[in-house]
């Protein structure tokens, strides 16, 4: 995620990353979170980080739909989030993949969260579409905020992860949500360099107003695919 927001194929290659670990290895083997990680994450990025950061990127979440906003499912990381945005920083969050028309997952639902849906070039008609209607489709609703690129994302990762062939440490297999939402956290940055007075509502408004529409074909929720050139350029 990181190298997708920040890296060689990122949006914004030149930005800087403070990484923070919320999450442990299960007995599995593999990442889990606890809510009391995600609320201590963004208290370090709120507290010890400065400059503030242009944003801070979860790609996680639950198989829980929400088709409205779940503030009250966790008050301390809503309130986070919530006073990340007043300073400045967007936390965008992936919608999740569990291919719902209807609803988000959890903590994308947070209604001071920015939350992002995977667009992704259709084989037939070589133009962006929702990837829906397919496991792993993505969520959607009213509450997503904008689409980004989710599908055969190209980004660096441990070669014990590289699954697309020649282990080079390049992946291009991955889609998903959560490579849609570093894609926007990456965009988010390169605004703000841009245009460091803006806020996030700002921002958002640049994004939306200079990004390609996309209508969701399940709900005919319509939002803007980032368009990062045009948003910089017009405002």
């Amino acid at each position: 995620m990181a190298h997708t927001a920040a890296g060689k194929y990122g949006a914004a290659r030149s930005a800087g990353i403070v990484a923070v670990n919320a999450s442990v290895r299960s007995s599995a083997g593999k990442p889990t979170y606890k809510d009391v990680d995600l609320v201590n994450a963004l208290w370090f990025a709120y507290t010890k980080v400065s400059p503030a950061p242009a944003a801070v990127n979860i790609s996680l979440g639950s198989r829980d739909i929400y088709s409205t906003t779940c503030d009250s499912r966790n008050q301390d990381l809503a309130g986070w989030i919530s006073a990340l945005r007043s300073r400045g920083t967007a936390t965008v969050i992936s919608a999740g993949n569990s291919n719902s028309s209807v609803g988000i997952g959890y903590p994308a639902c947070m209604s001071r969260a920015v939350v992002v849906g995977n667009a992704t070039l259709t084989s037939a008609s070589g133009v962006p579409a929702v990837l829906g209607g397919t496991t792993g489709g993505s969520n959607s609703s009213s509450l997503v905020d904008l689409w980004a690129p989710g599908t055969d994302i190209c980004s660096a990762v441990p070669t014990t992860l590289d699954k697309d062939g020649t282990r080079d440490g390049v992946d291009c297999s991955y889609y998903g949500t959560s490579m849609a939402a570093p894609q926007v956290t990456g965009a988010f940055a390169v605004l703000k360099a841009a245009r460091p007075s803006y806020s996030v509502d700002q921002e958002l408004t640049a994004f939306a107003r200079n990004g390609y529409g996309i209508t969701d074909s399940r709900n005919g929720v319509r939002r803007a695919m980032v368009d990062l050139a045009n948003a910089v350029y017009y405002g």
